[in-house]
């Protein structure tokens, strides 16, 4: 239901940009960017399972900032998102996720994701945060991930989601 509920809101964080951004003449068609996104042999995909860890390379990732002193929506989208590694907890009742550039400047704790669903399609998980939520839905038959956030950002509120490959 959570993760239905975050779906939902990125839909209408999306949409509303896409208005805001069409209104104050900026785009006539919609932009579109594509990058390869191949599924891994199926011999080297292997479902979570508690205390299993990945690391995951960036396939893509889209913001929306609202940038309230301009009065303008912006998108953003690019290939270098920073590397993640996850992990499921050994209680299977979490999933700790760490970004390579964390680690790059002394960051040594652990985003920690709730696991609302487990099945042998997709593990959710989400992390409620002051200003906003963020969530993982994990593929586990292409071990491909996304992690998405949408809150408030530095400007205004903000969506962003970035699409991975884990092995």
């Amino acid at each position: 239901m959570r993760v239905l509920f975050v779906a939902i809101v990125a839909l209408l964080v999306g949409a509303t940009a896409g208005y805001i951004v069409a209104s104050f003449g900026g785009v006539s068609a919609p932009t579109e960017a594509s990058f390869p996104a191949p599924d891994p042999a199926p011999q080297f995909v292997k479902p979570p399972r508690a205390g299993q860890s990945y690391g995951c390379d960036p396939i893509a990732d889209a913001n929306v900032v609202d940038e309230r002193f301009k009065r303008k929506a912006i998108v953003w989208t690019n290939q270098s998102p920073s590397k993640v590694a996850i992990q499921v907890a050994p209680d299977s009742k979490r999933v700790l996720l760490m970004r390579a550039t964390d680690v790059s400047v002394g960051v040594a704790q652990p985003e920690e994701f709730t696991i609302t669903s487990n099945t042998a399609s997709y593990l959710t998980a989400e992390e409620h945060l002051t200003l906003g939520i963020a969530a993982i839905i994990f593929d586990v038959k292409t071990m491909k991930m996304v992690w998405s956030f949408n809150g408030q950002g530095m400007l205004g509120i903000k969506g962003e989601s970035v699409l991975f490959q884990c092995r």
